[in-house]
């Protein structure tokens, strides 16, 4: 069944429930990331206050090259996900050098995944479906489909190329809605966790929808 939502431009107030849906939809991503640090127990409260930090930043410092749309189930007034869409001209900066010779595993984690991102990316003006979260028992009911739709309504984004990085389990809707792996950040969880004890290979694919 497919929802019927409103989407509207999100606003500071809407912050904790955009936190609460992404810590939501994504936790077992994030136990995974903090699967071998000693803050593991804490996972979800660093990332919830890791993001509302970082978007707290696009509220407060607000940029036309950053939108933030919401999806409010129209019956119950729920709000049921939300997207983030920016654009970058290509200026991507390095990961940086230096730290410990052994990183803990978050701090590898996003180290990686910069590298993958200037090696695609770099220098190369394109758009960032930076965020794109439905509520568990929202997904499924084309919420994240008429999101998609709006953004590239809205903002014309056919006539841009725009990359995503996303979880392996995501990787069919978007390659539904035309997106392409084009690579992925793969880690190898034995390396971290030890051999032979079960650990498998967390994949977090790079896709591109190239302008029509």
């Amino acid at each position: 069944m497919i929802a019927k939502i409103s989407i509207s431009e999100a606003t500071e107030s809407d912050l904790p429930e955009m936190v609460s849906i992404t810590c939501d939809a994504m936790e077992p991503d994030i136990l995974t990331r903090f699967l071998f640090d000693h803050r593991r127990s804490e996972a979800v409260r660093k990332q919830t206050e890791s993001l509302m930090a970082s978007l707290g930043k696009r509220f407060t410092h607000p940029t036309n090259r950053c939108h933030i749309m919401k999806a409010v189930d129209t019956q119950t007034e729920e709000p049921v996900g939300w997207s983030l869409v920016r654009w970058e001209d290509g200026d991507i900066a390095a990961p940086p050098h230096g730290g410990p010779d052994q990183p803990d595993f978050p701090t590898h984690y996003q180290r990686e995944q910069r590298k993958y991102y200037l090696k695609l990316m770099g220098g190369k003006p394109h758009v960032v479906l930076g965020a794109l979260y439905i509520k568990p028992d929202w997904q499924s009911h084309g919420i994240g489909r008429q999101l998609v739709e709006y953004l590239y309504s809205k903002y014309d984004l056919d006539n841009e190329p725009v990359i995503v990085n996303t979880r392996a389990t995501s990787e069919g809707f978007y390659a539904k809605l035309g997106w392409t792996m084009v690579d992925s950040t793969d880690f190898d969880l034995s390396e971290w966790g030890g051999k032979g004890r079960g650990y498998g290979v967390h994949r977090s694919p790079w896709m591109l929808r190239c302008p029509k």
